[in-house]
């Protein structure tokens, strides 16, 4: 079996492809929390902010712990 770090294009592709699929699947789950939760935020700016930033801060959690479990793989 190759090693991923050696499929060079291809792994940066799949990884981008991966990001894709998380920043949609992370968008979905917080404007739906957003929605069933809107009472809480009664400013369109603090809805906006929190509806931009966690997916992203998301992202990075989900890919620290790919690499958690790469690490343990090995």
């Amino acid at each position: 079996m190759k090693k991923w770090s050696r499929l060079g294009c291809l792994y940066v592709l799949g990884m981008g492809a991966v990001a894709i699929a998380l920043l949609l699947i992370n968008g979905i789950v917080v404007r739906s929390f957003l929605e069933a939760n809107s009472s809480l935020f009664p400013d369109l700016k603090w809805e906006q902010a929190i509806n931009y930033f966690v997916p992203v801060l998301l992202i990075f959690f989900e890919f620290w712990i790919f690499d958690l479990f790469r690490r343990r793989e090995r």
